[in-house]
């Protein structure tokens, strides 16, 4: 089996960093009568901002199809507005345009695709929150609680994005405590308190090296599963289908505890070596050294595409509260969603002045009244 290229993006799962470039935008302003507007933007080339669909970034793919979403295009650094998507004419004039001597400048660098949309609640704009992973669109819900306490109004947002806990087969108990991975992926709790340099690092690498058995047996699990889903494909095999299902837990095992991999740094590591060895064969290193996409590795692949969708969700939140000057900045990312619903809040006040001009108004009443009664 081939090592899959895209499968260094698991790495993600480990909080691997990700090019600013390649991190989507979405901004979420929160209005005081409950309304709200939401846009997301999306950094561009040369297939966005043509509108070339088949070739539009996943995650935002479904946007772009969308309607009732306005799009436009911007340079970066600019609020004015063109008209999306561009000719290709266009597209090569605008780039053109910003280029300097020799100097290679990219989409990217100087152009944004933005989609904006208004909702009249932010249940209604959760409802409608256009990204997906790995074709499943993410489910999200929201509230705004609001609160008068007459000199001021507490607004409280909260939106909370739904997990993808099911899609992992092997729960993560067996390899790492709900707070070491919560800490992981999330950065809370706080494991790390007074520990020196070298004893934080010594438990992140800990926790690392644990992460990645777990991540590397749901992996294998799953690869076991499309083999065993498409086992005619297995000439030769050592065993029935039956025969195969039924070995998965002790195979699975063997595979963990013998390091082998989809994507190994050394040959002998791979998947299909393991599965050989195990059964004492070699019909799977067979089965699995044809490449395509209607081979038994491509099937493989496809299935494990959920983990690079996962990993290339990095968003950059930025939250405007009624009250607030300056935007808040939170991170939405799939290692964040990876098991559990995570969730973004915050609170914000609005000073009532008509409640303090009305005060001040039933003072100055008072005292005219007590100065009429005190003159008779």
């Amino acid at each position: 089996m081939r090592t899959f290229s895209y499968c260094i993006g698991l790495a993600a799962l480990a909080l691997t960093a990700v090019s600013c470039n390649d991190r989507l935008g979405m901004l979420t302003v929160i209005n005081s009568d409950g309304s709200c507007y939401r846009e997301i933007s999306i950094p561009a080339d040369s297939f966005l901002l043509t509108a070339s669909e088949d070739n539009i970034e996943e995650h935002v793919k479904e946007l772009m199809s969308d309607a009732s979403w306005t799009k436009v295009w911007r340079v970066i650094g600019s609020e004015e507005n063109h008209a999306y998507p561009m000719t290709v004419g266009r597209y090569d004039s605008v780039m053109a345009s910003f280029r300097v001597a020799d100097e290679c400048i990219t989409p990217r660098d100087s152009l944004v695709v933005c989609a904006s949309r208004s909702f009249g609640s932010v249940a209604e704009m959760s409802a409608e929150l256009p990204f997906t992973v790995d074709g499943r669109r993410i489910s999200s819900s929201a509230s705004l609680e609001k609160k008068f306490r007459w000199f001021r109004t507490d607004y409280t947002f909260n939106e909370t994005f739904s997990g993808f806990g099911s899609r992992f087969s092997i729960p993560v108990s067996g390899f790492l405590e709900e707070d070491e991975v919560s800490f992981w992926l999330t950065g809370s709790p706080d494991l790390i308190g007074d520990f020196s340099g070298l004893e934080v690092k010594e438990m992140l690498d800990d926790i690392e090296e644990r992460f990645w058995r777990w991540v590397n047996a749901n992996i294998m699990s799953d690869a076991i599963g499309v083999i065993a889903d498409n086992y005619d494909m297995v000439s030769g095999a050592p065993v029935d289908r039956d025969g195969f299902a039924a070995q998965k837990d002790s195979l699975l095992s063997f595979l963990v505890e013998y390091g082998y991999e989809i994507w190994p740094n050394d040959p002998e590591n791979s998947l299909e070596n393991g599965l050989d060895k195990f059964f004492r064969t070699n019909a799977f290193s067979k089965a699995l050294g044809d490449y395509g996409d209607d081979t038994l590795s491509g099937l493989v692949e496809l299935d494990l595409h959920f983990y690079e969708s996962l990993n290339s969700l990095q968003v950059d939140y930025s939250l405007l509260m009624p009250g607030d000057e300056e935007e808040r900045h939170f991170v939405l990312s799939g290692p964040r969603m990876a098991l559990n619903d995570y969730s973004i809040s915050a609170t914000s006040q609005v000073t009532n002045r008509w409640a303090y001009v009305l005060m001040l108004l039933v003072a100055v009443t008072a005292v005219a009244l007590t100065a009429a009664i005190k003159r008779r």
